[in-house]
């Protein structure tokens, strides 16, 4: 009974978090009218959290520092003057940080296959990548389309690329990323993809072995170079604005009027949203909701002040660490976690992860490179 309910939970989390991408996509594009993805993160997040208050997770690496995150935008968002929009700001993170959780749960126990995770991550992939060419077919502008969805899939799909189906599937998430001319998005997919093969190098022992990780290498760098080239005229467009977008203004507003606090707002920020209401008051608009700070460091410090620093702090301390561990033994998971870190590095400086519905591929992330860790550190310790 106990394996036949969690089968049950696993495959409708299959479709269920593919259907969220689509209908996400369907919505945004004025296909229909009805916010179904918002029904679906809704359903899953219940079922995250079923699993959750279930049981306990004792060995969960990213434990305490994701209880931290929910624990902070709870306290903020029942404390604050708009309850409600803060909630619902606190509810998008908690289906990813409860996804976290119930994927570690699931790879501990073995309830769900490599097989069921490849299918559902493949699936995510092909439906963002598609509706990324058919948005940018329709547009030479550059658009977020689904480019960093995608990016955080790669290192799951590299982790476990066995067949040339996920190769494909790679090659075509890597060509849908590049066309969206997302200049960070761009660079986090160079530096990161350069970082995954330096790391499998490290832990290639064999020269055999590295011959072929460097090919490897060489090969999806130059496919990512051939689709650079042909999109040339207007990805040096993009990278001669050397504003950034305006980042470099809304960088200097942010912390000018974070400095111009008084010592609570320096010590515990101006509270969840401050950024966006701080840009819509900056606004000629007056329907304005204002923009967030696009980057996680600049948005929790304005945020949560010292406490959200602490946070960031927090989680970039519990990368390194494993890093240092995975590389010391030069185990299998170095090159997934050295990706997924080098995407999360750049990603929360220049744009922002932990606010949004793409964050439940991180939750995956964390929850598999916890597991993995457990495994290398009980071997470790028998040996």
């Amino acid at each position: 009974m106990y394996a036949q309910r969690y089968s049950l939970i696993i495959a409708g989390l299959q479709l269920f978090i593919p259907l969220i991408v689509l209908f996400d996509w369907l919505f945004n594009l004025g296909i229909v009218q009805i916010q179904f993805g918002v029904y679906f993160k809704s359903l899953v997040t219940l079922i995250f959290f079923y699993i959750f208050i279930s049981h306990r997770f004792p060995d969960f690496v990213f434990k305490k520092v994701l209880i931290y995150l929910i624990i902070l935008y709870i306290l903020y968002s029942i404390f604050s003057d708009n309850i409600q929009g803060n909630l619902y700001i606190t509810a998008r993170i908690l289906y990813w940080v409860l996804g976290a959780f119930a994927f570690y749960y699931f790879f501990k126990h073995d309830l769900i296959s490599e097989k069921q995770l490849i299918r559902m991550l493949v699936t995510i992939s092909v439906i963002a990548g598609v509706f990324t060419f058919v948005l940018m077919s329709r547009s030479e502008e550059h658009q977020n389309a689904s480019a960093y969805l995608l990016l955080w899939c790669l290192p799951l799909l590299l982790h476990f690329n066995k067949s040339k189906l996920i190769s494909v599937v790679i090659a075509f998430s890597m060509a849908a990323i590049v066309i969206t001319i997302k200049r960070g998005a761009l660079v986090a997919l160079i530096v990161s993809l350069v970082i995954y093969f330096v790391a499998r190098l490290r832990i290639s022992e064999r020269n055999i072995s590295k011959l072929k990780v460097f090919i490897n290498g060489l090969l999806f760098l130059a496919l990512v170079g051939i689709i650079l080239y042909l999109r040339w005229d207007l990805i040096s467009e993009r990278f001669s604005d050397r504003g950034g977008s305006g980042r470099d203004k809304l960088y200097s507003l942010i912390i000018n009027n974070y400095m111009a606090g008084d010592i609570l707002e320096v010590s515990f920020g101006n509270g969840i949203n401050s950024v966006q209401r701080m840009t819509s008051l900056q606004s000629n608009d007056p329907n304005s909701v204002g923009v967030a700070a696009h980057s996680d460091w600049l948005q929790h410090l304005h945020d949560f002040g010292i406490l959200g620093i602490l946070l960031m702090v927090s989680l970039h301390v519990g990368f390194i660490k494993l890093i240092l561990f995975h590389a010391k033994f030069r185990t299998n998971t170095l090159p997934f976690l050295s990706m997924t870190y080098s995407i999360f590095l750049l990603s929360t400086i220049y744009s922002f992860i932990l606010t949004t519905p793409d964050a439940i591929i991180l939750g995956i992330n964390l929850a598999l490179i916890s597991f993995e860790t457990n495994q290398y550190s009980q071997n470790a310790g028998n040996s």
